[in-house]
């Protein structure tokens, strides 16, 4: 469930759709495979040819946008959706779909997610480089910076994805770390203890600052997603 602040009412004269996968990758939508998208139902889905279903299916693959200064205004501006005057009785039907939004010169872009609206998915300085001295910083957008450290690292119990503190004041929740970064990190884990209801039994073997640690006694234990 998603914790939003209250969102302020606007009105929207040009609305556009966005998609953002699991790796971060954003991808705009036209209205109509939106539509294709989101509001077809099961049933529907079946009666489509093999054509019609895959125009049907969210995009992915590398065709995403990859304009860094877009991206990064996109996300910063990014706030939960709130009531929008002005639209179509198709786009009212969408904007359930999407829960988020992203104002930018009376343009209103609206943003549907796999997962979470704000996914990490590299570090500013790899986690091999030499560069130990400089503080390692999570990258989300294009290339926003977000602080980091290793003990606000969480992860699912379920699934085993990875989480961290989300970058907004406008989003409360934990967000996805994208798999290629979480595969990284998982390479430092080590299993040390048994697990407990809050503690994975796993430690990252990164240190307080980020950086790469051989010792048990320095390293980072792995809490479960809502533990503290």
């Amino acid at each position: 469930v998603h914790s939003f602040l209250i969102p302020s009412l606007m009105s929207a004269p040009r609305v556009y759709f966005y998609h953002l996968n699991a790796l971060g990758h954003l991808y705009h939508l036209s209205e109509e495979k939106a539509a294709a998208c989101l509001l077809s139902s099961a049933d529907s889905l079946q009666k489509m040819s093999l054509q019609q279903q895959r125009a049907a299916q969210l995009p992915s693959g590398p065709a995403h946008l990859r304009m860094v200064p877009f991206l990064n205004f996109f996300f910063r501006q990014l706030r939960p959706t709130g009531d929008i005057e002005g639209l179509s009785e198709n786009q009212k039907l969408l904007v359930q779909h999407f829960p988020f939004q992203s104002i930018c010169k009376g343009e209103l872009n609206l943003l549907h997610t796999a997962e979470t609206p704000f996914v990490y998915h590299s570090f500013d300085i790899e986690l091999d480089s030499a560069e130990s001295s400089k503080p390692r910083k999570l990258l989300y957008a294009g290339n926003l910076k977000q602080e980091f450290s290793p003990s606000q690292i969480r992860v699912d119990e379920e699934d085993g994805k990875l989480y961290y503190p989300s970058p907004s004041v406008h989003y409360k929740n934990p967000c996805l770390i994208a798999s290629p970064l979480a595969i990284q990190l998982s390479q430092l884990f080590t299993e040390h203890e048994t697990p407990t209801q809050d503690y994975s039994g796993v430690y990252l073997m990164l240190d307080a600052q980020g950086n790469k640690t051989n010792s048990i006694d320095t390293a980072t234990p792995l809490l479960f997603l809502g533990k503290e």
